[in-house]
């Protein structure tokens, strides 16, 4: 069920109402039913997929906190790790690793298996949020939990099953346990939330959506500015998609008294590429960071080896988000970027200077942004057809720009001003205009929904376009 569907205006509501006319005591189930539903709506049998990882780390965490030697608490963790991981690995990773076994395979004259899987959705998120469980509960930073029915809520929580927050045990399980009582301000700030993520997917990443697949539709046949007009595009779409998705799960989320984590905070305005992945996807980013990173010694080791460690975290956070060698690339594009700047950028180097906050801005928006030509391309032959001609390297398309992408400049043009009105907004609020917003008074709060309601209804885009990072 995408949020942004016929389908989730009617389920919405009716969830909610649901949620608050059951007992407190029997809410767990009304969200349990809820988030079968939501999930159900794509590929029903699925959910059995999901309930049997469920079963496993449930299992598996109380096997750990069970046993008495580090062993068998290690042996509990690696039956978890290899059964969930291996779920995921296989629906993910089958198809691209048949694809590079087939010259191998075709030399020997031996037969290859072929198989047609289709992803589960969100298969990764709730992976990841079940390994967190896991983890947590290894490391003795968590008990395990003995419900159930809550745990398998804390996996199926319908806001952000599908695309996260991946929310960690300490922060989701408790809320999970006691749901607060409906409270109006408590629903309306939600609502608000909610508005504001559907403003940033329907009037801005879908307006965007049309010229950067126009641009990668045509990798090196198109002049270096429709290029990078492409190129922002993309850059701007899966940004404002993403984040859109976020805002629209933690305001839903929030009408029920659940607070999920935030998952951007404005990332294009970072100076320099940690700063970045600090603001970008955070609840991945904090993932590997510590479940990846710091196992690998993350700072605390040799500097030749906090580079290494660095790599195999970017490297990995690539294949997470797809199978194909442009994710590698762009995983470990970024990670380099990060090596680099802890060798060559000198700690505390920006300070207070604003010259120096602008000039490393620049250079790090340069550094990052073409990297996402491989995140977008095809695949690395297409990506590098597309990296050439952003520097007019054998290309022979003209210098129309917008007209080489879009058959209509206003409609290009309605992108981009929604692109820029929303980096003017986020400048204002801090990142967070539906909070910053709840303390205003009504004279200014209800021009500020107006406006937002009158651009979504005049300039959005109500196709339903799937969200980007539900195919990861």
């Amino acid at each position: 069920m995408l949020f942004n569907s016929l389908a989730f205006v009617l389920f919405f509501p009716l969830a909610l109402l649901g949620h608050f006319l059951l007992p407190a005591r029997y809410r767990w189930m009304g969200l349990l039913v809820a988030g079968h539903v939501f999930y159900m709506s794509y590929v029903p049998w699925y959910v059995l997929l999901l309930w049997a990882a469920i079963a496993l780390d449930f299992t598996a965490a109380l096997g750990i906190e069970a046993s008495k030697t580090a062993r068998g608490r290690n042996i509990w963790l690696w039956i978890s790790v290899t059964g969930t991981a291996g779920l995921l690995g296989v629906f993910k990773y089958y198809g691209w690793a048949s694809a590079l076994a087939k010259p191998l395979a075709e030399w020997l004259h031996m037969p290859r298996p072929v198989l047609e899987l289709v992803v589960p959705l969100g298969l990764s998120f709730h992976t990841f949020q079940s390994l967190a469980y896991v983890i947590e509960v290894h490391q003795r930073r968590w008990k395990a939990e003995r419900h159930f029915g809550i745990y398998a809520l804390y996996v199926l929580f319908y806001p952000q099953l599908v695309a996260g927050p991946i929310e960690r045990p300490q922060e989701l399980l408790p809320q999970l346990r006691n749901f607060r009582d409906f409270d109006a301000d408590m629903v309306a700030a939600g609502l608000r939330r909610m508005a504001w993520g559907f403003f940033l997917k329907v009037a801005v990443a879908d307006r965007l959506a049309p010229l950067a697949n126009a641009a990668f539709a045509q990798p090196g046949q198109i002049s270096a500015l429709a290029g990078w007009i492409g190129l922002v595009a993309f850059a701007g779409q899966i940004y404002f998609d993403f984040a859109g998705y976020s805002e629209i799960a933690r305001g839903c989320a929030q009408t029920m008294g659940v607070d999920l984590m935030r998952n951007f905070d404005r990332p294009w305005g970072a100076a320099l590429p940690s700063e970045f992945w600090h603001r970008w996807h955070m609840s991945l980013s904090t993932w590997f960071r510590d479940y990846v990173y710091k196992p690998l010694g993350g700072n605390r080791v040799q500097a030749w080896r906090r580079d290494r460690n660095l790599l195999v975290t970017f490297g990995l956070s690539g294949i997470w988000h797809g199978a194909g060698a442009g994710f590698v690339v762009w995983g470990l594009w970024n990670g380099t970027l990060l090596v680099l700047e802890r060798r060559l950028v000198p700690k505390g180097w920006i300070g207070a200077s604003k010259t120096r906050r602008i000039l490393a801005h620049g250079a790090t928006v340069a550094l990052i942004l073409p990297s996402w030509v491989f995140f977008r391309a095809a695949n690395c032959r297409q990506g590098l057809d597309y990296l050439c001609g952003l520097f007019s390297i054998g290309v022979s398309g003209d210098a129309g720009g917008l007209q080489e992408l879009s058959p209509s400049r206003t409609e290009a043009l309605l992108g981009f001003a929604g692109l820029v009105l929303v980096g003017w907004i986020h400048s204002r609020t801090e990142g967070d205009p539906s909070a910053w917003i709840a303390g205003k008074s009504a004279v200014l709060r209800w021009p500020a929904y107006w406006a937002v309601g009158l651009f979504l209804l005049l300039f959005g885009v109500f196709d339903g376009q799937r969200f980007i990072y539900f195919q990861f």
